[in-house]
């Protein structure tokens, strides 16, 4: 006979398919356990009457088991009690503690909203039993997920897919560098899955590695990106590997090559197989984890903030950052995201700060071949007792730096605002820069999400302000509503109008109006266009012909430092700003030492040396700055 297994006790399915006997009257034992399990609040069913005897039962059994499967109000119920930090509230929480991992994880919908709540948990876990109770039913989330992908439900495999849960897989569309990244490191769980040809034929880009003389193979312009790998020699049962290669093996730039990838729109299929290859795992180990037994500071003031110093740079072995390094592309990857900084990092620069309760910031550097010419472009993960739970870069130049947050979806809610000052307090004083300006992405221009959460109010308390002088005074006149009337909402509309401002922050003096006005890397670029336009009527390559003779005349000794191919890239990088910065700031006669050293700065292992040497030749801009206008 089938049993069915509930809680501890087994029941035959068909003890209600009959009337009950006398000797069901008298109580089987059977009975009894089952009445037990399904009794609530003490209450005693009658056993009087057969049919209502049966209907009242079911219905109990019906409940029970619907209590026994978890439900998204069981999540609710726990998410809002676990953020209460009031005297007495914390009974409320901790009961759940007890009772959720005996909760069947059958809905697919309600698993993926369970995960990320533990995900939550377990970065900001009040104390060490929360924090054992969220790494164990991470892993009985696992184990489910495991389950699901050995069966054959291909509907259950769907539902996973993307979610970034260990044991899922996922499908998505990423950077060349990246996917080969993916295939060396996980080599069994990458595969080719689809290219999206609607735009172009493989053939006339592929055609870019092979032999002039394969003029056949030139010619074959309709096929698939499969079948004609296959015409080209694929010599493995893996048509990803064979595509790299392909690809790897084209005689073009690496921004070519990296354009000419992208054109394809491959997709890969990944299997987050490995634990530490999902967000349900992949994290840094760490020895001593914070509790959260009180309140999260919500509030930070980040004047008192920029008054404290930082830290130096934990020292981490090669394999310590190279780790750093591939948890913040992990994470990154299971939501379908990249940032340069991570993408081409240079592991060997890699830097990570200690900034307290339990939170680290990882400094993620450029390889010198993926620079931009005057911002260095800092990319940063931040690990809340290990876990990855916000990312974003900087651009600094001179003494700015454009800067913006993302906080990964299961980790808001937490000490978001904390660790956003935490971040512009180590971009502050690692850099020293002393203007933070807002990306107008991040404020809501052109980002629908950022008007509707009111994006710009969160950089407005922190102390930034915009720029414009009309958009200043209509920010401090909407604040003061705000400020009076806490039902007070801005409209949507005024908020796109808000989302035009340079919102910049004065690190000296937050909540002030930022008056420096420094030209940016951008307004750099400006001049040189408008110079190229009028002294070379747009010829690009009668100029860079003439700025590097310019230099070689003015620098001579300029000529015999470029040995190797990362200084010569450096150099060219530099070559327009190198020109103007000669021309009309006199900066080769008066310290020719700091201009030599500043534009080899720039094929360094990090940018820490180009950003500093650039603050020292501050002066230098300001003159380039007042000649060209």
């Amino acid at each position: 006979m089938i049993k069915r297994h509930f809680d501890s006790v087994y029941f035959r399915p068909n003890l209600f398919n009959s009337h009950f006997s006398d000797h069901d009257n008298c109580h089987s034992l059977e009975l009894i356990k089952i009445m037990k399990i399904l009794s609530f609040n003490n209450e005693f069913v009658s056993l009087q009457g057969p049919q209502e005897k049966k209907k009242k039962i079911g219905d109990m059994i019906k409940l029970k088991k619907d209590l026994s499967v978890l439900s998204s109000d069981d999540i609710q119920k726990f998410k809002s009690s676990y953020l209460q930090f009031e005297t007495g509230k914390k009974a409320a929480y901790t009961s759940m503690l007890d009772i959720l991992p005996n909760k069947a994880l059958s809905n697919l919908k309600t698993l993926s909203e369970y995960h990320d709540t533990l995900l939550f948990v377990r970065a900001y876990p009040r104390d060490a039993k929360c924090y054992s109770f969220a790494k164990s039913e991470l892993e009985r989330i696992h184990a489910e997920v495991c389950k699901i992908y050995a069966g054959n439900s291909i509907q259950k495999k769907t539902k996973l897919s993307g979610s970034g849960i260990a044991g899922s897989s996922m499908t998505g569309s990423f950077s060349y560098e990246l996917v080969q990244w993916l295939k060396k490191t996980y080599p069994n769980d990458v595969r080719f899955d689809s290219s999206d040809q609607s735009d172009i034929f493989p053939a006339e880009i592929l055609r870019m590695g092979l032999l002039p003389v394969e003029t056949e193979l030139i010619e074959k312009k309709d096929q698939t990106l499969t079948k004609w790998l296959d015409l080209a020699g694929r010599n493995s049962a893996n048509p990803l590997q064979d595509f790299l290669g392909f690809f790897e093996s084209m005689k073009v730039t690496i921004e070519l090559r990296d354009y000419l990838y992208d054109s394809l729109k491959v997709f890969i299929d990944f299997d987050a197989a490995d634990k530490k290859a999902s967000l349900t795992f992949g994290h840094i180990h760490e020895e001593n984890i914070f509790y959260h037994p009180s309140d999260f500071i919500k509030k930070p003031n980040l004047s008192e903030l920029f008054l404290e110093n930082i830290s130096a740079p934990i020292p981490l072995s090669k394999e310590k950052k190279q780790e750093y390094v591939d948890m913040a592309r992990i994470a990154l990857c299971s939501l379908f995201r990249e940032t340069d900084p991570v993408t081409f990092a240079n592991a060997d620069a890699t830097e990570v700060f200690d900034m307290g309760r339990g939170l680290r910031i990882a400094l993620y550097y450029l390889r010198s071949n993926r620079r931009l010419a005057l911002d260095s472009y800092v990319g940063y993960m931040a690990f809340k007792n290990g876990i990855p739970c916000a990312y974003g870069g900087g651009w600094v130049f001179r003494k700015k730096s454009k800067i913006g947050i993302n906080i990964f979806p299961p980790y808001r809610g937490g000490e978001s605002a904390w660790i956003f000052t935490q971040l512009l307090k180590l971009y502050h004083k690692r850099f020293h820069v002393e203007l933070l300006e807002a990306e107008p992405y991040q404020i809501g221009k052109n980002n629908p999400e950022g008007i509707q959460s009111g994006a710009f109010w969160f950089y407005y308390r922190l102390g930034f302000r915009p720029v414009q002088d009309e958009l200043f005074e209509l920010a401090a006149t909407e604040w003061e509503k705000i400020t009076s009337d806490k039902k007070y909402r801005t409209e949507a509309q005024l908020l796109r109008k808000l989302a035009n401002s340079n919102l910049r922050l004065d690190c000296k003096n937050p909540g002030k109006k930022a008056t420096q006005n420094h030209l940016d890397a951008q307004g750099f670029g400006k001049l040189i266009t408008n110079y190229i336009n009028q002294a070379f009527e747009g010829n690009r390559i009668l100029a860079e012909a003439h700025f590097e003779n310019v230099l070689i005349q003015n620098c001579p000794d300029l000529n015999s430092m470029f040995q190797s191919q990362e200084l010569r890239h450096s150099f060219q990088l530099l070559l327009p700003v190198a020109f103007l910065l000669v021309s009309h700031s006199g900066i080769a006669e008066k310290n020719i030492s700091l201009f030599q050293k500043w534009i080899l700065s720039k094929a360094e292992e990090s940018e820490v040396p180009f950003i500093e040497l650039s603050q020292k030749m501050e002066k230098y801009f300001d003159t380039v700055e007042k000649a060209m206008h």
